[in-house]
């Protein structure tokens, strides 16, 4: 299997979805996202980058009867996913060369994924490929503000540490294409922009930094002393009981 670098990115994103999904509420704009999908309940869908499949077994339970797929390259959370959710079928494969005949899918999802496949025309053209005539793909993925509250406390919290503060954070999200034109094979390209305020409490705020360090690649040494000033600082945000953090996705659809 070719191997592409930037999934891995992507990788480590499902992984931290999956953790948020579990562990937290309010974190992703379910109605937008299944309004801009269209899913009927007959339709075969693909989730790329599935990770853990707990967005197909959403739909499972909900009664879905068409066929409910999911992509990954990681045996690790297709493990996790067959365990959990027996009913679903998962399947190891790269997004960018998926191991399906074409036009297979009435529609294909894509969650937190799409900013990290490398080349972006190569994984819309494969999308594209997996489509039948008239099927349709909705992307989404946080853009630029979103959560920016938690990366300025978790800056500081970081600054802070004599070995961490010269760690470079990663850069801001940013959209992930610059105009519908970028979705060269599709038509009818809608973007996005939706944004929402997220309540954590202080155990849940703890949650999100676990979700995102293994990514950052700090020394482990240093990560007892950064949660600790962490949840300093995440007490002088609190109103009342609950920090206060901005939301905001980009979601894209488009028809094939």
């Amino acid at each position: 299997m070719t191997a592409h670098p930037d999934l891995e990115a992507a990788h480590l994103l499902a992984r931290r979805q999956t953790l948020i999904e579990t562990h937290l509420e309010g974190l992703g704009p379910e109605p937008a996202f299944l309004d801009a999908l269209d899913l009927e309940e007959q339709h075969q869908l693909l989730d790329l980058c599935c990770g853990t499949g707990s967005f197909l077994a959403a739909l499972a339970a909900a009664g879905h009867t068409g066929e409910l797929v999911g992509l990954d390259r990681s045996e690790a959370l297709l493990q996790a996913a067959r365990a959990r959710h027996p009913d679903v079928r998962f399947v190891l494969g790269d997004a960018l060369n998926a191991p399906f005949p074409s036009e297979s899918f009435d529609r294909i999802s894509l969650r937190f994924a799409l900013p990290h496949l490398s080349p972006r025309f190569a994984a819309l053209s494969e999308i594209a490929r997996l489509l039948r005539q008239g099927g349709r793909v909705a992307a989404l993925h946080g853009t630029a503000g979103h959560l920016e509250e938690f990366w300025q406390v978790l800056h500081r919290a970081m600054h802070a540490h004599p070995r961490l503060r010269d760690h470079a954070l990663p850069p801001p999200a940013q959209p992930a294409c610059d105009a519908p034109a970028a979705f060269g094979p599709f038509r009818a390209v809608e973007r996005r922009v939706l944004e929402d305020a997220v309540w954590l409490t202080p155990e849940e705020s703890t949650v999100l930094l676990g979700s995102y360090l293994p990514a950052l690649e700090l020394p482990q040494a240093a990560l007892p002393a950064l949660r600790q000033r962490y949840l300093e600082e995440v007490a002088g945000e609190l109103r009342g009981e609950k920090w206060r953090l901005t939301a905001r996705w980009e979601l894209w659809s488009a028809r094939r």
